[in-house]
């Protein structure tokens, strides 16, 4: 049986790996800023989708 406490618990722990996820590849992107600049849509859709797919 899942209760609340649960599926909140669950949210919650995919918003952390989201939210370290995405402060890792800003730290990526500053580091590798000419590659990035290079080819920026990759990151971009590492950075923006990935949390909007959890989300979802």
């Amino acid at each position: 049986m899942i209760s609340v406490y649960h599926v909140f618990y669950i949210v919650m722990l995919n918003q952390a790996i989201s939210c370290w996820t995405m402060i890792t590849m800003l730290i990526f992107m500053v580091l590798d800023w000419p590659d990035f600049l290079v080819h920026p849509k990759p990151m971009l859709q590492l950075v923006w989708l990935e949390p909007l797919g959890m989300l979802l």
